[in-house]
């Protein structure tokens, strides 16, 4: 089977070029059509769901007004127990201003969590002078550890002791991990009491917030802090750019169906093509099952190499030039969407061929028909 449909691929190469480079490029081009018209409707999804908010903000600032009444770091916890889960799912990190300081942390559906990236870029930076930043466990059990400035530079502000390697912040007695070529402190949040003043959180989310997602926190903070916060303000999108946003993700899913049906076709009509070639093989001993398998191997042949040059031509050209026009088209078109589309597009293209090949492969009472 694998020799025939060899040979017969060679027969279409030298016999009829132009017919076999244009099959391969009307194939090609379907292939490129169908990445584009995905990434396209992927954008416009995106765009639809993310771009509520039309100065693209991920940023929600929470600024406490202690003239009436001081917010606590307990409120911020049931604050932060009361988000949903998929708010928690899209924040990249949060900080808060405790007691005159800002601590940096991450939010998980337990509550607030290890955010190391802090320390890390402080470390990028070369902002630390020596010792390391405060570890998971140190932050998981509020253990009282700080990394101050150094005394050298900027004087003993924390009357750090050099013998018990100690430093009094806030009253407390913290152990010092090290030093920064900075006037900051770091310290895990978990440290503070409770009860400690908070002046600000900030919640930072790795996609643009959406309205009904800012409306949720708003209540939320409402809910949790009464009338002592101020919170930045957003402007959404309107309902016409809604409409547009789905009206074309409309139809560049009908393109999609549209490109799918005429790679269906064309196969349908080599198909029909293939029907000589079966009477041939069918005469010479060859059972439905072979002339089945030589005909999809042939078309295998035929496509593979064209369907991975579409995908390294989309991938490392196309996807760069469109993503000027369209800004999502990168992050919907990446490794994941490559191995879903390979999938989907080998499944409906095996059970078409094999369809279309079978309706001109009919033997009945030992007769080709």
């Amino acid at each position: 089977m694998l020799k025939y449909s060899l040979k017969n691929l060679k027969y279409k190469i030298c016999d009829k070029p132009v017919s076999f480079l244009m099959s391969e490029t009307y194939i090609f081009m379907c292939i490129l059509a169908l990445f584009f018209c995905y990434g396209v409707a992927g954008n416009f999804y995106l765009m639809n769901r993310d771009r509520d908010a039309d100065h693209k903000e991920r940023v929600m600032l929470f600024d406490f007004d202690t003239e009436n009444g001081a917010v606590t770091l307990e409120e911020v916890y049931h604050f932060i127990a009361g988000m949903d889960s998929g708010q928690i799912a899209d924040v990249h990190y949060a900080y808060a201003v405790v007691e005159g300081n800002g601590e940096c942390f991450g939010i998980s559906e337990n509550g607030i969590k290890y955010y190391p990236d802090e320390g890390i870029n402080y470390r990028k930076n070369g902002w630390f002078i020596n010792g390391r930043f405060y570890s998971e466990d140190e932050f998981n059990r509020g253990d009282k550890v700080i990394v101050i400035p150094d005394v050298e530079k900027h004087g003993n502000l924390f009357s750090y002791d050099k013998k018990t390697e100690t430093a009094i912040y806030n009253g407390e007695k913290y152990k010092v991990i090290g030093m920064l070529d900075l006037p900051d402190v770091m310290m895990p949040i978990t440290s503070y009491a409770e009860d400690s003043v908070v002046n600000l959180l900030g919640i930072e989310f790795n996609c643009v917030i959406t309205k009904n997602s800012y409306k949720s926190m708003v209540a939320n903070a409402h809910t949790t802090f009464d009338n002592k916060f101020r919170v930045n303000e957003m402007k959404f999108d309107d309902t016409e750019q809604k409409r547009f946003y789905k009206k074309m993700l409309v139809q560049e899913t009908l393109i999609i169906i549209v490109v799918v049906i005429n790679l269906i076709l064309i196969f349908i009509h080599m198909a029909k093509n293939h029907k000589i070639k079966n009477n041939i093989y069918f005469i010479c001993g060859m059972n439905r099952h072979k002339i089945i398998n030589t005909a999809l191997f042939e078309w295998a042949f035929m496509i593979v190499p064209v369907y991975m040059a579409a995908v390294l031509i989309f991938d490392l050209k196309l996807k760069e030039i469109l993503s000027v026009i369209y800004p999502y088209i990168t992050e919907c078109i990446d490794l994941t969407a490559y191995r879903i589309i390979t999938c989907i597009f080998v499944f409906v293209l095996v059970l078409m061929d094999t369809i279309a090949v079978n309706s001109q492969v009919r033997i009945k009472d030992g007769v080709f028909r």
